[in-house]
C-alpha cells in the first residue's frame, strides 16, 4: 500500500493532468491565459479559482503541449524505425522537423 501522502500527491497530480487538458482546449478562445485554466477547471467540475492547482499558471499550459507534442514526435519516430534507417541523417532531421510541425 502506498503512504497516505504519496496517494494524496498522486491524486493531485492527476487532478492537474485533467485541468491541463481540459484547460488546453480552451487555449484557441482564451489563449495561453489564467482565463483558459479557469475555464478548463469549471469544465472539470471545480471553481475557476482551481487555477491555483498550478503555481505557475499558464506556463505550466504551455509545458504540458509541449511536452505532448515532444511525446507524440517519439512515438513517430519510433513507428517510422525503419523507414528513418534508410535515410540519410539529414533527411531524417527534415523528416522530424516536418512531422514536428
Amino acid at each position: 500500500a502506498k503512504p497516505h501522502g504519496a496517494a494524496q500527491e498522486e491524486e493531485g497530480s492527476d487532478l492537474r493532468t485533467q485541468l491541463l487538458k481540459a484547460a488546453l482546449e480552451e487555449v484557441p478562445m482564451h489563449g495561453w491565459s489564467i482565463a483558459a485554466l479557469s475555464a478548463g477547471a469549471e469544465k472539470c467540475g471545480l471553481s475557476p479559482m482551481a487555477h491555483g492547482l498550478l503555481p505557475r499558471g499558464p506556463v505550466e499550459l504551455v509545458e504540458h503541449f509541449s511536452r505532448g507534442c515532444d511525446e507524440a514526435l517519439a512515438a513517430e519516430m519510433e513507428a517510422r524505425r525503419d523507414e528513418l534507417m534508410d535515410l540519410e541523417v539529414r533527411n531524417r532531421l527534415l523528416l522530424a522537423m516536418q512531422a514536428r510541425m
